[in-house]
């Protein structure tokens, strides 16, 4: 394998230095950058791409264990990929409760729920203070329209809980692909 590489070197040395001499050395082809935007950032040779992203748009307050998934209002999104990619999805705020002891979020890509059926991609413990939660996961999807959203349980058997919008606490979707 030596011999072959320091072959190969010689040769392509060889031909550079003829060509400087006669002044026939033309460069054939050049490695084109990939182009990118200010919503892409290049990360090891890849290019992340900025899809999307949201906030929550008002407060949400839970009644009573109930068993039921509450949309948080405003962070849903909308992506259009022109080819199948990797898409990655961030979501994180901060929850409250009212005596309540857990909640639950997860993830809804075209209306297919992610993660445990009772808690869903995240689960977080609520003691009497605020806490703040993320959750990510990474999905290969089809060419096309999707729509994300973001969920919230109540798991809490003596209370409600409150997903604020305000002092900071708003919940935000953040989408990016790979290519």
């Amino acid at each position: 394998m030596k011999k072959v590489l320091s072959d190969n070197f010689r040769l392509v040395f060889s031909i550079i230095v003829i060509g400087l001499l006669l002044g026939t050395l033309t460069v054939i082809a050049t490695p084109e950058l990939p182009s990118y935007d200010e919503t892409e950032t290049m990360f090891k040779g890849r290019i992340l791409i900025h899809l999307n992203e949201a906030i929550q748009t008002s407060d949400l307050e839970t009644p009573l264990h109930d068993d039921t998934w509450y949309d948080i209002p405003g962070v849903e999104m909308e992506i259009n990929l022109p080819i199948t990619m990797h898409v990655n999805l961030r979501a994180f705020g901060v929850v409250d409760d009212s005596g309540g002891q857990n909640a639950g979020f997860r993830f809804l890509i075209d209306d297919v729920p992610y993660g445990n059926p009772l808690y869903g991609d995240r689960f977080v413990s609520i003691i009497g203070k605020p806490a703040q939660w993320y959750m990510e996961r990474t999905e290969y999807l089809p060419k096309g329209t999707h729509t994300i959203r973001v969920q919230l349980r109540n798991n809490a058997q003596l209370g409600r809980i409150l997903q604020y919008v305000n002092e900071g606490f708003a919940a935000k979707l953040v989408a990016e692909a790979w290519r």
